[in-house]
């Protein structure tokens, strides 16, 4: 669990350097380790609202939905992830 919540404040913190437009931002990842591909992850942002959706590949294959409000200078102010992705 501590993994996911890393993930998703890095994910929030890149997306969220990123100066406000009116139209949503998006963002991809995808992490590899040598040939397999462990993660994938999209990232929109709209507004003070950052979205994303992660699909983990280890050891199981897990989806983790998640959204963030973001404060005026760009911080962090709620995190919303479901309890059945907090596992």
């Amino acid at each position: 669990m501590r993994n996911y919540r890393t993930m998703i404040a890095l994910s929030c913190a890149v997306i969220a350097s990123v100066p406000t437009r009116p139209q949503a931002q998006v963002s991809g990842f995808v992490v590899t380790l040598g040939a397999d591909t462990v993660q994938v992850e999209r990232v929109s942002r709209a507004g003070n609202k950052v979205e994303g959706v992660v699909v983990l590949r280890s050891p199981t294959t897990i989806l983790v939905n998640y959204s963030a409000t973001l404060t005026a200078d760009g911080r962090i102010a709620t995190t919303f992830i479901p309890r059945a992705a907090a596992r």
